[in-house]
């Protein structure tokens, strides 16, 4: 629905502006980021790096991670895997989930 996907990019917006005034529980932070890089991919994707490289908060970066997982267009592939891998700013422990979740994004896996 697009209202939902449009909500969810609204919120994800306030939250990086203000991530204390407008917070998302841990519990829905992958659901919302999501809905909003279904909105606008190449915003959230550019922000999900920015805010993974920024956190403090593992569960965070996990939700972070594994949205950019969840990217559609082939271009974020690439540049995905490069940052999980390559970087260094991607813990050992969490590389599996934007694997598992790119595997399983779309059905050119």
């Amino acid at each position: 629905d697009k209202s939902v996907t449009k909500e969810a990019l609204r919120r994800f917006r306030l939250y990086l502006d203000d991530p204390k005034e407008y917070a998302i529980p841990a519990d829905l932070q992958s659901i919302i980021f999501k809905a909003a890089l279904k909105e606008d991919e190449s915003f959230v994707y550019k922000q999900l790096t920015i805010l993974h490289g920024s956190s403090t908060f593992p569960e965070e970066q996990r939700n972070c991670l594994i949205v950019l997982g969840s990217v559609e267009n082939a271009q974020y592939h690439s540049q995905m895997l490069e940052y999980v891998l390559f970087s260094g700013k991607v813990r050992q422990q969490d590389i599996a989930f934007p694997l598992a979740r790119l595997a399983t994004s779309n059905d050119k896996g």
